[in-house]
């Protein structure tokens, strides 16, 4: 994986190895996840991220202007249950946690997700591919 300025100049560059994922329906399956240890400032140059192997190669850029998202909304439709909503267009992904325990409750794409939980708090993490905006929020 190598992080790029909005030059094309490598910022960062790290190796990593996916892991299988054998319960998936359809069969097995490399998946990734990778956390860096980059400081805000190295972090703020990555405008493209790129990731290559045996299998080819992708990338990913940032969307222009400040990463800054609608704030997500969470709702109780019901008691047990906790409905996300956010900007998929902007975000299309998002990590939802519990805000007090710090249980992860989703990985979730679409701009919805409806949750099992009875968390009053939630901490969402929405990101366009290349950076993340985290947001608190009160269940309503």
């Amino acid at each position: 994986m190598e992080g790029r300025d909005a030059a094309g100049a490598i910022v960062f560059s790290q190796g990593f190895a996916p892991q299988e994922v054998a319960d998936l329906p359809g069969g097995a399956e490399e998946h990734f996840a990778i956390v860096l240890p980059l400081g805000a400032a190295t972090l703020d140059r990555v405008a493209t991220l790129q990731v290559s192997g045996p299998g080819g190669a992708t990338s990913r850029a940032t969307l222009p202007g400040t990463p800054v998202a609608t704030d997500p909304v969470a709702q109780m439709p019901i008691p047990g249950r906790r409905q996300v909503t956010w900007d998929a267009s902007r975000h299309p992904m998002a990590l939802v946690r519990d805000a007090v325990t710090g249980e992860i409750l989703s990985f979730a794409r679409g701009g919805m997700v409806n949750l099992f939980s009875n968390a009053t708090q939630l901490d969402i993490q929405l990101s366009d591919g290349v950076r993340v905006v985290r947001k608190q929020v009160g269940v309503r």
